[in-house]
């Protein structure tokens, strides 16, 4: 029998092909017929978002004569020939035919020809509107297990029992429920341990790593999980899996080697934060949530995401699958600085050893191994980048505000709470033996910020609900773990390892300690670039000349991390804070009753610039806090608006401030 030959797609009809899986009884051989359809299709179609596993294309299917657009109703064909497909899908195909009716799937695998690269970039376009578009999304998770029963009812007897509010990120139990009577019952909590064992074993297969699913479900208008023939609404799962992330402090104490928490804070936490959200994202944050999910091609970090972006960020994405790693990567970093006059992608380098095999400038990220930078900073306030770019290199805008001179090795194996609190106790001790800038009294502050990388309580009181406040974190590292203190404690233990897991305590000559990455080392410069929130650690590049560096990597350091290193510190009295605000979020600044956006370190607006507030452009900002919305500016005589601050210019902090501002070449 002859091999499957694709008939090419018309151009220019946002086409695609469908598959028409036969029915057939267990055992027998695979039958689809492939024909073309136009979005929004008709008929309808279920998508399968599937892990892919191995590539080899060890099983066939049997073709029937494929068909062209529109000719929808089945028909009888002589000529067949075989397409080879790989073996998860061949499994996935066997358990989701059914016996006595056809069933109308997208499959990427067939319904797109991979051996054609300019088809793979097309429809790589066509991605968002697929899965949009159908009727459904089937996730195949995969072949019953002997637990996975037990996972999909206990996740259902959770979800169908419990209501979430996306608002305030609660979870509540309906009273009188199973998860209703776990709430108050330790003992009852504990004696389901198989029910948490067989729900983190289902958590742990392939697709809840893989790249490409988290677009493919976070689109889906409707989606159900299937495991052999069980299935269980992607809604009911995901209020399961909230409630269980809720108690998952309390459970990995009650049952031993669960570590279900971990489990939630990597794979599991971007499938619930897109539960909440899924509405268009902003590009650095999407790179953030997926770091973690795997993808066989280092060009589908970017191409995988694209269809779930903001339009202002999908169209720096352009997919080529022609081009190399490197070119794509530079490319992107290239036309974001073009576009968006903004520098904050830089927080993402990495100079790293392990990825060495890719040549890129040190200013383009590597999106193959980018860190989880959850940095509370807003380093170079509302500034927008000021950069050039030159063949490979980067001219930039900044202030060097240190030298390295003293770095130790990087925090690693901090499994336990008591690792965790050794590590910072050792920390503690060698920032107490230097001369810190701001003296002894300030030092406890500092330090406790640094090791959650800002995110205090008391620095972001209405955005995220589970940080531990300045005073919880020094008992923390004041005691031992307390019985009464194990919830807390547990908080404090993630949020502290997220921070330093990794990262190196650095001290500068200047007197500044903080967080660095673990390739920093002493003769390193901390820098604050224009348009980038977080400080950057920057290597000297002798051999490309005077002003040339190598990025690093990120860094936190608590006394830069609020604009101090361009307008100096806060007046007494006034402190800083993140809140949420009507259409996103803000920095609120504090004295008593005053509560506004507007840094009381800053001078008047340049003439002709003045403020504006919200979607409605409202000239005067709101008093109380809960009304009010972010802050923007606006030229009243060339009609420019921006979110960047028009003093925060190399030009103005030169001349008005007398900030040493350079211009930085980053090779």
């Amino acid at each position: 029998m002859e091999k499957y030959q694709y008939t090419p797609l018309p151009p220019g009809y946002s086409a695609i092909r469908l598959v028409r899986l036969q029915p057939g009884r267990p055992g027998t051989v695979l039958q689809i017929e492939i024909f073309h359809a136009k979005l929004p299709s008709n008929p309808a179609y279920e998508a399968l978002s599937y892990s892919w596993g191995r590539s080899n294309r060890t099983h066939v299917v049997r073709v029937q004569k494929e068909m062209g657009l529109h000719h929808f109703k089945r028909k009888k064909h002589e000529n067949t020939s075989t397409l080879g497909i790989a073996e998860n899908l061949f499994i996935a195909l066997q358990h989701l035919r059914h016996s006595s009716e056809s069933r109308i799937l997208w499959i990427d695998a067939i319904s797109i020809n991979q051996d054609d690269m300019d088809e793979r970039s097309t429809e790589v376009l066509e991605m968002g509107s697929i899965y949009k578009n159908a009727r459904q999304v089937l996730v195949w998770l995969g072949p019953s297990s002997r637990n996975s029963d037990l996972a999909l009812q206990t996740l259902k007897r959770i979800g169908e029992a419990v209501t979430n509010n996306p608002e305030e990120r609660w979870i509540k139990s309906h009273p009188g429920t199973w998860p209703d009577t776990l709430d108050n019952d330790t003992e009852a909590l504990a004696s389901h341990a198989n029910c948490w064992l067989a729900v983190k074993e289902i958590l742990t297969r392939e697709w809840f790593s893989r790249l490409w699913v988290f677009q493919e479900i976070t689109l889906a208008r409707k989606a159900s999980l299937v495991v052999s023939e069980n299935c269980l609404d992607w809604g009911i799962f995901v209020l399961g899996l909230r409630w269980i992330r809720s108690s998952g402090g309390q459970l990995d104490r009650l049952i031993q080697h669960l570590d279900i928490s971990n489990l939630f804070s990597n794979a599991i936490w971007p499938f619930l934060e897109s539960s909440l959200n899924p509405t268009s994202k902003e590009l650095l944050p999407m790179l953030q949530y997926t770091r973690s999910f795997r993808c066989s091609d280092p060009r589908d970090r970017l191409y995988a995401i694209r269809a779930l972006l903001h339009p202002e960020y999908n169209k720096l994405i352009v997919p080529d699958y022609s081009s190399s790693v490197e070119e794509v990567y530079t490319n992107f970093a290239k036309e974001w600085l073009l576009q968006l006059d903004d520098a904050e992608f830089l927080r993402y380098c990495n100079l790293s050893p392990s990825f060495a095999e890719v040549d890129l400038p040190s200013w383009a990220p590597d999106w193959r191994g980018t860190e989880d930078i959850d940095f509370n900073s807003r380093c170079s306030g509302a500034s927008q980048g000021f950069s050039t770019v030159d063949g490979n290199s980067l001219g930039i805008q900044g202030v060097l505000v240190g030298c390295l001179n003293y770095v130790t090795p990087p925090a690693e194996a901090l499994g336990t709470e008591a690792k965790i609190r050794e590590i910072c106790r050792e920390w503690r001790q060698l920032v107490s033996s230097g001369e810190y800038m701001r003296g002894e009294s300030n030092m406890d502050v500092s330090f406790v910020e640094m090791i959650v990388g800002g995110l205090l309580s008391e620095k972001q009181p209405s955005i995220r609900k589970d940080f531990a406040s300045l005073e919880e974190i020094k008992t923390f590292l004041a005691e031992s773990a307390g019985i009464d203190k194990q919830i807390i404690n547990s908080i404090i233990t993630m949020h502290i390892r997220r921070a330093i897991q990794g990262r190196l305590l650095l001290m500068t000559t200047e007197g500044h300690f903080g967080l660095g990455p673990r390739s920093a080392k002493p003769g390193d410069r901390v820098a604050v670039i224009l348009g980038c929130g977080v400080p950057l650690i920057l290597r000297p590049d002798d051999l490309s000349g005077r002003d040339c560096f190598r990025v690093v990597g990120p860094c936190y350091i608590s006394d830069i991390m609020y604009t101090e290193a361009l307008l100096g510190p806060l007046p007494p009295g006034w402190s800083v804070r993140h809140e949420k605000l009507h259409e996103g979020d803000g920095l609120i600044f504090t004295n008593r009753d005053i509560h506004t956006q507007r840094d009381p370190r800053m001078p008047l607006l340049p003439y002709s610039w003045e403020y504006r507030y919200g979607d409605a452009a409202e000239e005067v900002e709101a008093e109380k806090l809960k009304d009010m919305k972010k802050q923007w500016f606006e030229n009243v005589e060339t009609r420019k608006t921006t979110y960047g601050d028009p003093r925060l210019t190399p030009e103005l902090l030169r001349k008005g401030g007398g900030v040493a501002i350079e211009k930085l070449i980053l090779t």
